[in-house]
């Protein structure tokens, strides 16, 4: 499986990657949570396994899609696939951050599933319940300035 190019991508591709570092940075040292079960970083690595695996589906599926979101999808990918290899490593995974790097492009797809086998998201953490005003206006916040442009619906065809 090839990634679909762009000539942007060169320039995006180390935003992209500097960006996954610093988001993971952010989450791993963003202070007290609430009370809730397993490990911020171990979350941190299953959700990006199943966001790569997701956008690479996406990019590869049938449904064609805008120069935009290929290049962001390209982008995205370029990122995780730059820091998973240490968060695996941080995971006491050496041989799946090993896996991941010496994996052909057209199998990514399979390596990826197999290691979000190995690394499920416990999504009990994601409960609501279990956040506080203030982190609930936080989260909001952060959609809305970071994931609304793309999640929510801006109109016809796309949500």
């Amino acid at each position: 499986m090839a990634f679909k190019t762009d000539k942007h991508l060169g320039s995006n591709s180390a935003t992209a990657v500097l960006y996954s570092i610093a988001v993971v940075v952010v989450l791993y040292f963003a202070g007290p949570r609430p009370a809730i079960s397993g490990d911020p970083q171990a979350r941190i690595l299953a959700a990006e396994l199943l966001i790569v695996r997701a956008d690479l589906s996406r990019l590869h599926g049938d449904t064609p899609l805008p120069p935009a979101h290929v290049r962001g999808l390209n982008d995205r990918i370029k990122g995780a696939l730059g820091v998973l290899p240490w968060l695996l490593r941080q995971a006491d995974d050496p041989t799946g951050a090993d896996q991941l790097v010496s994996t052909a492009k057209d199998s990514l797809i399979v390596t990826l599933a197999r290691l979000i086998k190995r690394h499920p998201l416990d999504l009990t953490a994601y409960n609501p319940a279990h956040l506080s005003a203030s982190q609930r206006r936080e989260s909001f916040a952060i959609h809305d300035a970071y994931c609304a442009n793309c999640h929510d619906d801006a109109g016809p065809g796309d949500t």
